[in-house]
């Protein structure tokens, strides 16, 4: 009985510390659950906090990486969040002056001093606009070198030149000093000269009253001489035609094979155009008219001395070296025009060397400048078609051709460059030559063209 309740107070002993253990196991598991279930929040907390500043994806970047190693090797063994705000900060002062400074008004200032544009400027893009913006100062800084260079060579050459003005005025008014003193001298001369011609004024006077009595004189003998010459002339026309009539001149009757001037060498029937044997080097000009005969017999004089009207007319339209081509104004119908007629004008005379005086300036080679030297030009190309170019406007002189007038500038200073004067006074002479010219021309009744006429007539 003994034995049996010691064994069963054991047993009872075992369960109840059994059960105590259970009771703190419990307990103990109770309470690790909620720690547990703590610190997997906080855990859970702290990867929600780190996601904002990381993400897990991102943690497995290399970049991360480097940054997170550059953050240990730092000193002070960084986080990777300080150290990026270091950097950050250090690019900001860097680029900016300003560590504390938006992404924002970064791009703002990148804007500002033109470098990448205002939306996406980066820390390499202003290195690269401040790189380029070097360069243009470099660039700049050699422009102004080279001017100021330039300036420098500008103001010797203005010394240079200064001191040649200074040289050239002081010969200049030694000249004028030399010039004025023979000036006076002159006075002198044309003082006693013109006492001179005072003296022999009056005499000269009776000179001129015996030169116009006896110009008037001779001019009556002239009149009365020529009015008998006149009624002479009228005695032997009256002769002439009385010959005429009785058919006893026709010895006097020219040749009508020196009346030919050319013939027609071809007909374009279709254009109404034919093309005849002369051209400019017989001195067939623009606009000439011929009378077209069917043979050289056909011209011969009527009774009362008339050439008969020619089978047709035609005019020069274009003209070459040895030919022309003309179109026809009138033709008989039933007669035309055929290859071998014989062509005339009364007027036109091929051996006549025709003289010109050519003068101002021309523009012989269509630069729609007319300059003086052109006008050698001019004179080479009438003497190519055949004509003779005079200097002087003599009673010779067939026509005279006139360029535009040289320009004349305003008068110089008194003080100006002895060169500059005397090219003045030259274009000076060349324009009073010019009026002298025309206004000769046009007392003598002598023809004047210009450029454009003297082309027509020459079948240019």
């Amino acid at each position: 009985m003994a034995g049996r309740g010691g064994t069963g107070v054991g047993a009872v002993v075992t369960i109840s510390i059994m059960g105590l253990m259970v009771l703190g196991l419990f307990v103990t598991t109770l309470v690790f659950y909620t720690e547990n279930n703590k610190t997997q929040t906080a855990l859970n907390d702290a990867n929600l906090a780190l996601s904002e500043y990381v993400r897990e994806g991102e943690r497995q970047n290399d970049r991360v990486r480097q940054y997170a190693n550059e953050a240990r090797s730092a000193p002070g063994n960084k986080s990777v969040v300080t150290h990026l705000i270091d950097s950050l900060e250090a690019a900001n002062r860097l680029a900016a002056g300003s560590a504390r400074i938006s992404t924002d008004r970064l791009n703002e200032i990148a804007g500002e001093v033109g470098v990448g544009n205002a939306q996406g400027a980066t820390a390499s893009s202003l290195v690269a606009g401040i790189r380029e913006r070097d360069q243009q100062i470099a660039a700049l800084n050699n422009s102004f070198n080279a001017a100021e260079a330039a300036r420098l060579q500008a103001q010797r050459d203005l010394t240079n030149e200064r001191a040649s003005v200074t040289t050239i005025r002081t010969d200049f008014e030694s000249s004028m000093n030399a010039a004025n003193a023979r000036i006076n001298g002159y006075g002198d001369d044309i003082r006693r000269y013109l006492e001179s011609l005072r003296a022999v004024e009056s005499l000269t006077q009776q000179q001129v009253i015996d030169l116009t009595n006896d110009y008037s004189a001779q001019m009556a003998r002239m009149n009365s001489d020529l009015a008998r010459e006149r009624e002479q002339n009228l005695i032997l026309r009256e002769q002439l035609r009385a010959l005429n009539i009785s058919g006893q001149t026709a010895g006097l009757v020219p040749d009508p094979a020196t009346l030919v001037d050319g013939r027609v060498a071809a007909i374009n029937p279709t254009d109404r155009e034919v093309t005849i044997d002369i051209g400019r080097r017989q001195k067939v000009v623009l606009g000439m008219t011929f009378t077209v005969f069917g043979a050289v017999t056909q011209i011969r004089p009527d009774a009362n001395g008339q050439y008969p009207a020619g089978k047709a007319t035609v005019e020069v339209i274009r003209i070459n070296d040895t030919t022309a081509t003309c179109r026809v104004l009138t033709e008989r119908q039933g007669n035309p025009i055929v290859r071998g007629d014989v062509i005339a004008n009364a007027v036109y005379d091929p051996a006549k060397t025709f003289r010109l005086v050519v003068y101002g300036n021309f523009d012989a080679n269509g630069d729609g400048l007319n300059t003086p030297p052109e006008r050698d030009d001019i004179a080479d190309l009438i003497r190519s078609w055949g004509a003779v170019v005079d200097d002087a406007l003599a009673g010779n002189v067939d026509f005279l051709v006139l360029g535009t007038r040289p320009i004349v500038p305003p008068p110089p200073p008194a003080g100006a460059d002895i060169a500059v004067m005397s090219e003045w006074q030259r274009l000076d002479r060349a324009a009073r030559r010019y009026d002298e010219l025309f206004n000769q021309a046009r007392e003598t009744s002598i023809p004047v063209l210009n450029q454009n006429r003297l082309f027509y007539l020459i079948g240019r």
